[in-house]
């Protein structure tokens, strides 16, 4: 078990301000050196960069991923929780993903109540613990409002899908973008970057199934899905 104490200060009491970037595990001052605390010291630089940078979906994903490799289910749990807060109920498909795959982890409460909140999204039941970020947790009152404030605006979809790209996770980005499309039509920049993979991952059939769910769903096109049905039907020729 990882002990309880302040993820944010050094032995002299100095708040550690800086990570080394955005993706790598390092923090560039911790006190926490020695080598039987390797693993509590990569897994508090991992909690202080989604601290640093709440909105960054791949700090979370990183967080989680190491949690569930390592079988902490507390941590796990505080993982889960602060990812779902951010994201406030945006981000559905990912979650559920997500939670299916690590829920073997966790205890049987932590996993009740990750069910219950993923049935109803009612952010009453972000229920937290002594490792969460964003609820109840170890972090004093004072950082838990100034980060609070961070993520209350509403987490944009073209930042998730641009975090999936970053990380050559194509698949997951169109699927991020389709059901962004879906819930926000007006937003028609998600169309051009959803297009764009579409035709450099050359994937026909996702495109034709998207296209069938705005035709059904009454949702105006841009023209670039007609230049996109030109492509496809080109390269189908050509095989």
């Amino acid at each position: 078990m990882l002990p309880a104490r302040s993820l944010f200060v050094n032995a002299n009491g100095r708040e550690v301000s800086h990570v080394g970037s955005a993706i790598n595990y390092q923090v560039n001052e911790v006190v926490w050196t020695d080598a039987e605390q390797v693993n509590d010291l990569l897994y508090r630089q991992l909690v202080y960069k989604v601290c640093r940078s709440p909105k960054r979906l791949m700090f979370h994903l990183q967080r989680i991923y190491y949690c569930s490799d390592n079988k902490i289910s507390e941590q796990l749990y505080a993982a889960l929780i602060d990812l779902f807060y951010v994201l406030k109920g945006k981000g559905r498909t990912l979650g559920q993903r997500i939670a299916t795959e690590v829920m073997p982890i966790l205890a049987e409460q932590e996993a009740v109540k990750i069910k219950n909140y993923l049935a109803t999204y009612n952010e009453f039941l972000l229920s937290g613990n002594r490792y969460s970020i964003f609820t109840t947790g170890i972090i004093s009152s004072l950082i838990v409002i100034k980060e609070a404030a961070k993520v209350n605006a509403e987490y944009d979809v073209l930042t998730l899908a641009h975090d999936y790209i970053e990380y050559s996770q194509l698949e997951q980005a169109m699927e991020v973008l389709e059901s962004g499309i879906l819930e926000m039509p007006s937003r028609l920049e998600l169309q051009i970057e959803l297009l764009e993979l579409y035709t450099i991952t050359k994937s026909y059939l996702a495109y034709k199934k998207m296209t069938n769910q705005l035709q059904n769903n009454q949702i105006d096109i841009i023209n670039e899905w007609q230049n996109a049905a030109k492509y496809f039907a080109e390269l189908n020729n050509e095989e």
